[in-house]
């Protein structure tokens, strides 16, 4: 990291910047509840004093020589400070933090401590109960920074800690023209200047994801033009609403990939996370859920069989099943819930399939902007092939947009990549829709729509750019001008209407490494459907990206049979087995995706305790929040129902399951004795499908029979893919 010059020999560091000489470079605590303190202020409440300020002065007047700079960085009770003159520079860590107007603070190796001491921050002028250039009590100012006025700071590494761990990851070789390109931006221009502040911060600074999303949201706000910023609710997004009634998105979240995840695979390995090729698929077997698992593991609530892709292990003297067979299929009893057979297409999207973009790495807790080689090499290598297979065994014909570079040119991506979606959205009518993409939640002021969920198209070109700005250097004006051309364009080759509704979903945005991407929102296909009388009501629809279920936006939007996203950003790999192992799973007969998703939960809890370690909530099984027609959340499925379903699927043996005579058995011999208590007076058929000693209730044989076959109803109704 960065060097450290020394020139006094004494724990006071700071002293040798100083303009002129203090009488000794002696030790630096001050603590003393007697010496001067920052105004006697306590705030209102306390505020969050994550950023980074530059030094002013000490409160005895010192301050810095002429070319000097002092930067301290606060991160969530952490900090660093990084000082730079003309003989050295040097730099330290420490921690703080405040209670009631109050502040402890620890400069670690200057030895400057205070204790429960005032601070005191108004507006961007924060002042904390240590001096920085001198020994004594007493207090110093910091202003916060504004981007670009002061050299990155930075903490320094840990002990046997790479200094490349921060450092971008680069592009592919000949696509270096992803890398970050800041110079394409006019220094005025608020919105450029808000995301570079935001990279700066997370690359170089190492602040957390949300601290530097706050800089660069208090970076826009310092310009005159721009009259307030909307953050959102996850607080990875904002909209800079400018004076002249044009607002711009800032777009920080983004997929993860985590060193050493874990999937229902196993572990992975580093190599597929960033890396110029595709990992070969072979390296890369496709993700399902166990036919046939024999493991167990001990838990606080005992041993726990592994369950599989029937959420029960196989075994004959439990349930009466030696295994599962994918050939010995029951036959379903309706096939009133599965799409038309005009409607067993699938439409599989993933613009930025095969394209290098800016994206995030997770390194332990640090988190790191780069570029990816594109989500198939991200996702392990294979995602979409994988899903394609499954698909095509459950009979259904598959369609794809995939983002890839030919000839060193994307296709399939930026505008070609939503208009391609849109003529295929309206070309008839799909069973299932699977996008793999970036997502983002936003929330806008005084719009149609009040919060939305953004999804990512891909990287603008720069012909598209050069046709309306030329090689002048973009400011907010151009960009105005720069997207209202790509509204209608896009719009006029899809056959819509050139209103301010439409044009308002389509959005032009700067990303994390500097260069224009196309964004849509979940608004824009309400309005697609409503404009082309499109429905998807037998449609099963899965977004993995980010954020897709953070609100109600695309479930509004598309107005579904089933939908699945995620409620916060997830790990890639994580979400892209989870969307392969619950569609592995929908070729089966009389099998609900309900059902599916279900059996993906009990699997993931079981390998949680299998692992005994606690999930990151980026690989919770929670945040993937599954819903059914008219956005009605699925209801959890109880163990009881899980094993009635279970034996009504696979009868004594799989090749033997009727399920009508299940169901009759169920109804006619075992519900009376259930329901009337009795646990002794009736068939061993029957206590072979209790759950221990519970009797089963009726209303978990009601689930049950509404799942295997559409009797009775619920609430989120019932999809299968080809009963």
């Amino acid at each position: 990291m960065f060097s450290t010059t020394r020139r006094c020999a004494v724990p006071l560091l700071l002293a040798c910047l100083l303009s002129v000489a203090v009488s000794a470079c002696g030790g630096g605590k001050s603590s003393s509840p007697d010496g001067a303190t920052p105004g006697g202020a306590t705030p209102a409440a306390e505020a969050s004093l994550d950023g980074t300020y530059v030094v002013v002065k000490d409160s005895d007047g010192t301050a810095p020589k002429d070319g000097a700079t002092v930067t301290l960085v606060l991160t969530n009770g952490k900090l660093s400070v990084h000082a730079v003159a003309d003989d050295g520079e040097l730099t330290d860590t420490g921690t703080y933090s405040v209670k009631n107007g109050k502040m402890t603070i620890e400069f670690v190796d200057q030895q400057i401590t205070a204790t429960d001491q005032p601070y005191k921050l108004d507006g961007d002028t924060l002042e904390i109960p240590v001096k920085m250039f001198s020994e004594g009590a007493g207090s110093s100012t910091w202003k916060r920074a504004a981007a670009g006025a002061v050299d990155a700071a930075s903490t320094p590494a840990g002990d046997g800690e790479e200094e490349s761990a921060t450092g971008t990851l680069q592009a592919p070789e000949g696509l270096s023209e992803l890398d970050a390109n800041w110079d394409l931006f006019d220094d005025k221009y608020a919105t450029a200047a808000a995301m570079k502040t935001f990279f700066e911060s997370v690359n170089d600074k190492r602040m957390t994801w949300e601290a530097s999303v706050q800089a660069a949201v208090d970076r826009a706000k310092s310009f005159s033009d721009v009259a307030g910023v909307d953050i959102s609710p996850n607080g990875l997004n904002a909209v800079i609403r400018y004076k002249d009634g044009h607002d711009e998105d800032l777009v920080t979240e983004r997929f993860s990939v985590t060193d050493g995840g874990i999937s229902a695979s196993g572990e992975r390995t580093s190599e597929p996370y960033v890396s110029a090729e595709p990992a070969p698929a072979a390296a890369n077997p496709c993700a399902a859920l166990p036919a046939n698992p024999s493991g167990t593991t001990n838990t606080s609530a005992g041993r726990i069989a592994q369950p599989g892709r029937e959420g029960v292990q196989p075994r004959k003297t439990l349930y009466g099943v030696n295994k599962y067979s994918s050939k010995l299929q029951p036959k379903p009893i309706t096939s009133a819930d599965s799409p038309p057979p005009s409607a067993r297409r699938a439409l599989l999207f993933a613009p930025l399939y095969d394209v290098p973009h800016p994206a995030t790495v997770y390194r332990g807790d640090v988190s790191v902007p780069g570029t990816w080689s594109g989500f198939r090499a991200g996702s392990g290598g294979n995602n979409i092939e994988c899903i394609t297979a499954d698909l095509e065994r459950g009979g259904y014909k598959v369609e794809t947009i995939l983002g890839r570079v030919v000839n060193k040119k994307p296709i399939e991506t930026g505008i070609a990549a939503l208009v391609g979606l849109t003529k295929k959205l309206t070309s008839g009518e799909y069973g299932v829709i699977y996008f793999m993409t970036h997502g983002a939640e936003i929330t806008r002021s005084g719009e149609l729509e009040q919060n939305a969920i953004n999804l990512e198209m891909g990287t603008l070109s720069e012909a598209d750019q050069e046709a309306v700005i030329g090689e002048r250097r973009i400011r907010h004006e151009d960009m105005t001008s720069l997207e209202d051309a790509i509204r209608e364009k896009i719009l006029r080759e899809v056959g819509l209407p050139l209103n301010d509704d439409l044009k308002r979903t389509i959005r032009a945005n700067i990303n994390v490494g500097g260069r224009l991407e196309l964004w849509v929102s979940s608004d824009y296909f309400r309005l697609l459907r409503e404009e082309k009388g499109l429905s998807f009501a037998n449609t099963l629809l899965i977004v993995n990206a980010c954020s897709s279920a953070a609100n109600q936006g695309l479930v509004n939007a598309f107005e579904p049979k089933a939908f699945f996203g995620f409620e916060r950003p997830p790990d890639l790999f994580f979400s892209s087995d989870a969307a392969q192992e619950i569609i592995d799973l929908l070729p089966d007969k009389a099998r609900s995706v309900r059902h599916a998703w279900a059996m993906w939960v009990r699997y993931h809890a079981w390998l949680h305790a299998f692992s005994g370690v606690t999930p990151s909530d980026r690989v919770k099984v929670s945040i993937l929040k599954a819903y059914g027609k008219f956005g009605v959340e699925y209801a959890p499925m109880e163990d009881q129902t899980v094993i009635l379903i279970y034996k009504m699927r696979h009868g004594p043996e799989s090749g033997k399951a009727d399920i009508t005579k299940s169901m009759n058995f169920i109804q006619s011999s075992c519900l009376p004795n259930w329901s009337a208590g009795k646990k002794d007076a009736f068939a061993k058929s029957c206590h072979d499908l209790e759950f221990g000693g519970h009797l089963p209730t009726d209303a978990e044989v009601a689930d049950a029979f509404f799942e295997v076959g559409g009797a009775g109803d619920a609430p989120y109704g019932r999809w299968t893919m080809t009963d």
